[in-house]
This record gives C-alpha cells, structure tokens and sequence, in this order.
C-alpha cells in the first residue's frame, strides 16, 4: 500500500466506501463540499424538515482577523468586546430563527422562510466517500491553515476511519495523496 500511494497508483483506494452522518454547521459543509472528487453528499432538506430552534453553532472563543492571511484568524478578540460580541452573535441567530418560525406560522413555505436563517445553523449529510477523497480531506482541513471549525471535523473523521483503514489511510497521508 505504501507504494501503491507513493507512486500514485491510488485506484485501489478509491474501492473502499464509506458512510458518515455528519452534523455541523452550514459554514463548515460549504468548506467540506468543495471536496467533490470520491464523495457524494445528501443534506437533509430544509424544504422537507423544520429546522430547530436555537440549534446554531456558537463560538467558545471570537477570534480576530489575521492581518497576513486575509482568509484566516488569529488570537483572541479583545477582554473587553467578548460579552458584547456573543450578545450581537445570540442576537442575530435566536432573531433569524425567530424570524423563520414566523414566516412558517404566518404559511410561508419551508422553501422560502429558510433564506433568513444564518449559516451558522447545524445541518446534517451523509457522506458516501472513498478512502482516497478522506485522506485528502484529513490532509487538507486538519492543516494548521484551514479554519479551526473543520480542522475539528477533519480530526473527527480521521478518528472515525483510522481505525477501520489504518494501512491504507497512513500510506495515502504519508505520500501526500489523496
């Protein structure tokens, strides 16, 4: 298997097929879709289902802008702005669901009264996978560059398949395939 990853000959890989029900916040599947190659996903239909209240992530810490990588974070916000900051967060979220419940009571379609809902709320997929497209996942959100939100995940995930494909997963993140 080593070398079969390490000469990228990764088909072999690309047999093995794995279900995962995931839960997490829309923000993070908008990061985890863009891994299309070897992965199917179905999301649960907020046309078919209610979503639920106060079900939305809510960050432990708020962290700044980096002032190098205009797509990343660093640090804490400031003592003094945490407090104010998780009101106008909690604010926001409980005031969208708010407002989508509304809309349902008032006999707006789910389809419609889901646009006002925040992208911090949780949805849920399954995602079919091969072992390749789940190293490449592991390899590309556990870096130290991704957001801290899906680093959590990709750790999660690779917890959940190691152990299932434990040659086969070290050989394809040792090459630095998948």
């Amino acid at each position: 298997m080593d070398y079969l990853a390490a000469h990228e000959h990764t088909s072999p890989f690309r047999h093995t097929a794995l279900t995962l029900h995931v839960k997490a916040p829309i923000f993070v599947f908008r990061q985890w879709m863009k891994h299309r190659i070897g992965s199917e996903f179905n999301e649960i239909s907020g046309r078919y289902v209610e979503f639920p209240e106060d079900e939305f992530f809510v960050p432990e810490v708020f962290r700044r802008q980096a002032k190098v990588n205009k797509q990343g974070s660093e640090g804490a916000i400031d003592e003094k702005d945490r407090a104010r900051a998780m009101e106008a967060f909690l604010e926001s979220c409980r005031g969208a669901v708010a407002h989508y419940k509304e809309l349902l009571a008032l006999g707006v379609c789910r389809e419609q009264a889901r646009c006002v809902l925040p992208v911090g709320l949780y949805s849920e997929v399954y995602w079919t996978v091969s072992l390749q497209a789940v190293a490449h996942f592991i390899r590309l959100r556990a870096d130290a560059h991704a957001q801290w939100e899906i680093q959590q995940y990709a750790a999660a995930v690779r917890e959940l398949v190691e152990p299932l494909y434990p040659v086969g997963l070290k050989a394809l993140l040792a090459a630095g395939r998948g």
